[in-house]
């Protein structure tokens, strides 16, 4: 059956197979995905193994559907059809195993594996927190803590998670002293986050998170970088590729994570309100999805170039094409490998407590600071979250701008010199 693998998963060494249930059948099957074990953790194998298993749970979907949309002559591929009453890669014409066609809207009969029969599973009450919740880069994050934990407890069912066992995972991830206390209280973040909403959602019967305390985090002595260095730096790196060195500039006046300037598409740079500017959609948190200002001296650099890669590679490519994107299919994976290395070997700032990449983001808020920048201003250009009182309050695009404009310009040789 072409196109297997999209429906194949690899758990802990193990291949199943998972269909996704179309949305408007959820409620009707009463599962967000079915879900079946292959056994084998040969890829080759299980995609001998699979085209069965695929074609029962399509006929499960197929006869979930009202009865009218499975009457002679429908034909889920049929272009004039909405996209939602499309079919995928399965047999038409199936009917229920006595022949009989069921009433309309009636259950499906669910088939699945023994061993996922009943079960919910932790990759299903994340599908229902992933409902209200559509940041790719967070739901992959709580998808490897999750996994994590399956591995930890020996299986993977939701609702026989314990405190005791979250509270068991937590110390041996603490004795193992591989993970910083933040990203230990990040992980337990992400459990309360996927637990609390499946009880809301009554996925689970128990939350095995009420009773467990989420660590709080501990302050970083993380030190921004001193004028000096950036200047150091963005001269330094007019060796680099052009795509690393115009990364570095652009952190250089924003304070942007290599990320967010890495990953961007040639479209994400553009007018707003009369001014160019820096759009990040998504990223770590919601306050990270912001339009930032771009300075003079960046723009001097960076729009010739998006031009060029607009006219080789269309304005809905990648800004950085030929940054190396490996299995991650994102330039940011390479540009913060080399840069952080780079910046450690070749520039040899080597501080333990000057991180490569983060403390771009300590030194524009401390400038900005010494600027006297309303704190507002300051946080929607480096994307922290504000407090309740000033989530109402909205900082315009030329405010920003002028505030960008008060950074120190580490391309003019009077920099220092002005300090």
């Amino acid at each position: 059956m072409a196109g297997i693998d999209r429906y194949l998963q690899n758990r802990r060494g193990i291949f199943r197979v998972r269909v996704r249930v179309p949305d408007e059948l959820r409620l009707i099957i009463g599962r967000l995905e079915l879900v079946q074990s292959l056994k084998t953790g040969n890829k080759g194998e299980a995609r001998k193994l699979a085209p069965p298993v695929v074609a029962r749970f399509h006929a499960i979907i197929e006869r979930a559907r009202p009865h009218w949309q499975r009457a002679a002559g429908y034909d889920p591929f049929d272009p004039g059809l909405p996209v939602w009453l499309k079919g995928a890669e399965f047999v038409h014409s199936l009917t229920p195993p006595d022949g009989a066609a069921p009433e309309a809207n009636s259950p499906a009969e669910l088939v699945v594996d023994k061993d996922n029969s009943g079960t919910t599973t932790l990759f299903d009450i994340l599908d229902v927190w992933k409902l209200e919740n559509n940041n790719t880069s967070t739901y992959k994050r709580f998808a490897m803590v999750l996994d994590k934990l399956a591995a930890f407890v020996g299986h993977d069912d939701a609702n026989k998670i314990t405190p005791q066992m979250i509270v068991a995972f937590e110390l041996s991830l603490r004795m193992a002293g591989k993970l910083h206390r933040n990203t230990i209280s990040n992980y337990m973040a992400a459990l309360n986050a996927v637990f609390g909403k499946a009880k809301e959602k009554f996925k689970i019967t128990t939350n095995p998170m009420a009773e467990v305390k989420v660590p709080g985090k501990i302050d970083t002595d993380i030190q921004p970088y001193t004028v000096q260095q950036v200047q150091t730096i963005v001269t330094k790196a007019q060796n680099l590729r052009m795509e690393l060195f115009l990364c570095v500039v652009v952190q250089a006046y924003s304070g942007v994570r290599i990320s967010e300037v890495a990953n961007r598409r040639a479209s994400d740079i553009r007018l707003e309100d009369g001014v160019w500017c820096l759009v990040i959609p998504n990223g770590k948190t919601k306050s990270s999805q912001r339009i930032i200002p771009l300075h003079a001296a960046v723009l001097k650099l960076l729009l010739p170039y998006r031009h060029s890669v607009i006219e080789k590679y269309g304005e809905g490519s990648l800004l950085f094409p030929e940054l190396p994107q490996g299995n991650s299919g994102k330039p940011s994976v390479y540009a913060t490998r080399e840069l952080c290395r780079w910046i450690r070997e070749d520039v040899g700032i080597t501080d333990k407590k000057i991180l490569p990449d983060h403390s771009y983001r300590h030194y524009v808020k401390s400038r900005l600071l010494k600027t006297k920048v309303d704190v507002k201003i300051r946080d929607m250009i480096c994307g922290h979250g504000a407090n309740v009182a000033r989530k109402y309050e909205h900082g315009d695009i030329e405010d920003m701008a002028a505030a960008i404009n008060l950074l120190p310009n580490p391309l003019a040789d009077e920099v220092v010199a002005a300090l």
